[in-house]
């Protein structure tokens, strides 16, 4: 031991890369693993000094080396005798039988990989970002029967699956690579098949799983009737409160929050429960069915009220995200008690958490956000916004300068889109010709990108989605509804040039009727010489549903503009089996109301 320890005491970042290239012979390595035992155990005692350890893994990437190793192992797995295991495997034995090494060394890479994720986003990413490292994660996820075998062998082995789902904490940016792995259908049936775990399990899927995925999922009821209680009995009777640094835009803030046991051995802080019912919530069908479970709503509002700067946030993220339904905005506006509260926190003249600022400022604007007059707004657009996440801003100042050369106006937050309130976001949209929707998994996240795009949707504002992620083209949920029916202009799919040529040509289209651009004047004008119907804005298509009686039709299937009821309409008559079957599927749509809506839609459009 002493010499290892030895070997490493200077800290010579050059020490510790030399000795993990010496081991590419992972056979060897196996076979005669003392020297590297010790090795790990020295490491053990850096990762309990927690920013030595961050250093030594940004220095040395010894994440690539574990990752090589946990795929090696993945491929020889089949050769493991569990019946002749039969010594403990935390520490070392030279007189391991070679079953036993394998095992060891996988559980110390476990370990590592665990820690190392918890602490480092860079290691994170380079997991996710390539897939035959996370493919190797989903094959060992895949194998019940090996994993069953090693957690009856070693019950502590099953926390595999913390390791993965603090790998998919940063899962957002590379959704396409889990999607191609059927990473969702794989968790459920880990979660299925290992009970025990399925706690955490639901938590993964809230993180990776597309909106088609959470809505085919028969486990929705399950995973509230595990998530919401704990929650709920983290908020009123916490075990303990337990320190954590939390990171606030530049600066991080050391916190101590609420936790709990989450039944399977491990304690868990309310922001993994906030947190997950957060993911689940941002698909629209599912955030009635969270907010009114059981007393979750009062228990939150509590939270905001007694919790400190970091627990209000997390909790009024939440129930800011679950505002965009309808009931549930008008259900808290109503109470004018706490949303005097929170005008009170908003205006401290000081806050150690600023997150919570940002937060409360976007969940007092969507809930007293009334609509304008669309007559009184300027139809022509004085500019065209790109309305993207930080996550694409490289990319999108790019779009903006090339636009600008050819005399167009862009309106952009150069500043990031969280450094401005959503009141001056409203007025850029409602002073804009065309709306350039930069769309990822990150906009379909963020609470002021929703706040954005819906805006632009109920004032019936043209829309370009662009593509900033791959995988972006067949989305649902709400942002699927708002760009379903629009032309994609692709800029993960063509080269940069090719693309912005794509996005010129459908910005001409957008205004093809008349000149938008002047040598005086480059201002942009929209074609609204049309006042038919699939020119309606969302109030006007309200006001159809209710003069034919079927207005509970119209909030089942909004947001709806005339646009998207035209677009259903072309389904009735073009693929009439497809119509019928979705109308069908949703819930409490009866015959009689199918009938009227489907008369009354033909009616409306067949002279069009």
């Amino acid at each position: 031991m002493s010499d290892i320890s030895d070997k490493f005491d200077s800290n010579d970042v050059e020490a510790y890369v030399n000795y993990l290239k010496s081991l590419q012979n992972f056979d060897s390595l196996l076979e005669n693993g003392e020297n590297f035992s010790e090795f790990l155990v020295h490491c053990y005692q850096i990762v309990l000094d927690n920013s030595r350890y961050i250093e030594l893994v940004s220095k040395t990437k010894i994440y690539q080396f574990f990752s090589a190793l946990l795929q090696h192992i993945c491929s020889i797995r089949s050769t493991i005798d569990f019946k002749s295991c039969t010594r403990q495997i935390d520490y070392y034995d030279p007189e391991f039988n070679r079953s036993e090494k394998i095992l060891h060394f996988l559980s110390i890479v476990n370990f590592f990989l665990n820690t190392t994720f918890l602490y480092s986003t860079e290691a994170r990413c380079y997991f996710n970002e390539n897939v035959d490292h996370l493919k190797t994660f989903m094959i060992f996820l895949n194998d019940i029967e090996f994993i069953s075998a090693f957690t009856t062998y070693q019950s502590h082995f099953d926390g595999f699956i913390n390791t993965l789902y603090y790998l998919s904490e940063s899962s957002n940016e590379y959704k396409h690579n889990w999607l191609s792995l059927d990473s969702t259908k794989i968790v459920l049936n880990f979660a299925r098949s290992i009970p025990k775990w399925n706690f955490v399990a639901y938590a993964i899927i809230a993180l990776i799983a597309s909106d088609q995925e959470m809505e085919s999922m028969d486990e929705l009821d399950q995973i509230l009737s595990k998530f919401i209680p704990l929650t709920i009995e983290c908020i009123r009777e916490p075990i303990c409160f337990y320190s954590k640094q939390f990171h606030d835009q530049s600066e991080s803030v050391n916190e101590s929050i609420r936790t709990i046991n989450g039944n399977n051995g491990f304690v868990y802080l309310i922001d993994y429960y906030l947190n997950t019912l957060y993911g689940y919530s941002i698909n629209d069908k599912f955030r009635e069915k969270i907010f009114f479970y059981q007393d979750l709503a009062e228990s939150v509002k509590f939270l905001v009220y007694d919790g400190n700067e970091v627990e209000k946030f997390y909790a009024l993220k939440l129930l800011t995200q679950l505002s965009f339904n309808e009931n549930i905005k008008k259900k808290l506006g109503n109470d004018k008690e706490f949303f005097e509260f929170l005008k009170e926190v908003n205006s401290a003249e000081s806050f150690e958490f600023k997150k919570l600022k940002i937060i409360s400022s976007d969940f007092i604007w969507l809930l007293s956000k009334s609509e304008p007059e669309l007559e009184k707004l300027d139809q022509h657009g004085l500019h065209i916004m790109i309305s993207y996440n930080t996550a694409s801003r490289e990319m999108c100042l790019k779009i903006k300068n090339e636009l600008e050369q050819t005399g167009l106006k862009i309106w952009i937050d150069v500043d990031e889109i969280h450094g401005s309130s959503l009141d001056s976001m409203a007025k850029a949209i409602e002073n804009s010709s065309i709306i350039l929707m930069c769309v990822s998994e990150k906009y379909r996240q963020s609470i002021n990108c929703q706040a954005e795009a819906q805006y632009a949707f109920r004032l019936n504002k043209t829309i370009i989605p662009l593509v900033m992620q791959p995988g972006y083209h067949n989305v649902s949920g709400w942002l699927g509804i708002i760009i379903g029916d629009k032309i994609f202009v692709d800029f993960t799919k063509y080269k940069f040039e090719e693309s912005l040529k794509r996005l010129k040509n459908q910005i001409n289209l957008c205004f093809n009727k008349s000149k938008s651009v002047t040598a005086q004047q480059p201002e942009l004008v929209l074609n609204t010489n049309s006042n038919g119907p699939k020119d309606w804005d969302e109030e006007k298509v309200k006001t159809w549903f209710q003069e034919y009686g079927i207005l509970n039709l119209f909030e089942i299937l909004k947001p709806l503009n005339g646009g998207i009821l035209f677009q259903m309409y072309e389904l009735k008559i073009f693929s009439p089996e497809f119509f019928y079957k979705s109308l069908t599927s949703k819930e409490y749509v009866d015959l009689k109301m199918i009938s009227v809506f489907t008369f009354e839609l033909v009616k409306l459009f067949k002279n069009t």
